[in-house]
């Protein structure tokens, strides 16, 4: 008991995405692929399974239609737009301040679905705001 509870003050720190998983009961599904079929023959020794479960999925869906080039028609709509300040974007990704979290939380709409963290805003609500900046971490899962 007690090396799942170290393990549990462990993951708050260092590997929050499984204390989340732990919290909100997912569990990832696995399959497991101990045997193929290659041109009406089963192939099982394990070697020989990996490399053509890989070459499947390497080359199932095909090469791309493109070269990834824009087309001439296309080629001003992905120009820059001279009118916009790009200084707009300095501070895009900084952190948000306490007082913004508290006031996006205590704002935000209820009774939604949540993302794929599966925290909803309800939730966060029912947080002291203590747990806000802490919350911040959470968000980028």
């Amino acid at each position: 008991m007690k090396h799942f509870i170290d393990q549990r003050c462990q993951d708050f720190t260092k590997n929050q995405s499984r204390m989340i998983s732990s919290i909100l009961n997912r569990h990832t599904g696995k399959i497991v692929i101990d045997r193929l079929e290659v041109d009406n023959d089963l192939i099982t020794e394990p070697e020989s399974v990996r490399f053509h479960t890989a070459k499947h999925f390497q080359t199932c869906v095909g090469a791309p239609a493109t070269d990834g080039t824009i087309p001439d028609e296309w080629s001003n709509d992905y120009l820059p737009i001279n009118s916009i300040n790009n200084s707009i974007y300095d501070h895009l990704m900084d952190s948000p301040s306490f007082s913004e979290w508290y006031d996006f939380i205590a704002n935000a709409p209820t009774n939604k679905a949540p993302d794929p963290s599966q925290l909803s805003y309800d939730l966060m609500k029912h947080l002291s705001p203590l747990g806000y900046p802490s919350s911040t971490y959470l968000r980028l899962f």
